[in-house]
């Protein structure tokens, strides 16, 4: 399977609130990536 994600792709982290979720977040944030929200695992 691919994943293909361009510039305007929006993306939702799973367990964005997590100690590294947190820090690949704020990761990706910094690189441009366009999050829109974020979701508990369970």
């Amino acid at each position: 399977m691919a994943i293909f994600l361009n510039n305007e792709s929006k993306v939702i982290v799973q367990g964005m609130t997590g100690s590294e979720g947190r820090k690949h977040t704020q990761r990706m944030l910094t690189s441009g990536t366009n999050i829109v929200g974020g979701v508990t695992p369970g």
